[in-house]
């Protein structure tokens, strides 16, 4: 969903005579994901309302090559 998507909820909900409660089932947006959107917007302002990418680095449990590589040949 685009940022602006996400402000005009964020506005919407706010705006309304219904409850946040109320004015989410409506809408059909999860309480979770309006309130992250709400607290990033008041953060960060409209680029908190960004899609970040997934983190790409390094896992503490993740294998190395050589590692993957043996256990493929024992298996």
């Amino acid at each position: 969903m685009r940022p602006e998507q996400k402000l005009e909820i964020l506005r919407a909900v706010e705006s309304s005579r219904l409850s946040a409660k109320e004015a989410l089932i409506r809408l059909d947006v999860p309480f979770s994901t309006y309130y992250r959107w709400k607290a990033n917007f008041e953060k960060q302002g409209s680029e908190g309302l960004r899609d970040r990418s997934p983190f790409k680095g390094k896992t503490w449990n993740q294998l190395l090559p050589e590692e993957e590589e043996k256990i493929l040949q024992i298996a």
